[in-house]
């Protein structure tokens, strides 16, 4: 066999030209092998160690701060517990009316959340 490759045109040079008989087309040279060298694959001689759990050697317990100590002061008030309802007290305003009845409507308006809130819990049961 010789080295060289044939090239074959298949389209026509010019479009005046007959086309060539059907002729089988010569079959390709066949093809060489050639083999590769690749570097040698190190094998593993044993699989990689597992991680050893727990805490790693040397490490220390830490303690924790020790809290600041409890100074006592005498004057210290202690504040009143907060109410969830505020108390209608006489303000000194003129429209001791119109302040009883917002109070009294915010007061509704909160129960009636509340109810609605209730109810809406009652259907899921």
């Amino acid at each position: 066999m010789s080295d060289e490759i044939q090239v074959i045109d298949l389209a026509p040079a010019d479009s005046q030209m007959e086309p060539a008989p059907c002729e089988s087309p010569p079959p390709p040279p066949p093809l060489v092998r050639q083999e590769s060298v690749l570097a040698p694959v190190p094998e593993q001689e044993e699989a990689p160690k597992p991680k050893r759990k727990g805490r790693p050697p040397g490490a220390k317990n830490k303690s924790k701060p020790k809290p600041p100590p409890l100074e006592e002061i005498g004057d210290v008030e202690e504040e009143p517990p907060t109410r969830k309802r505020v108390r209608f007290q006489h303000p000194d305003h003129p429209n001791l009316e119109m302040a009883h009845a917002l109070l009294n409507a915010m007061h509704a308006q909160a129960e009636s959340r509340a109810n609605k809130k209730r109810r809406l819990y009652e259907t899921w049961f």
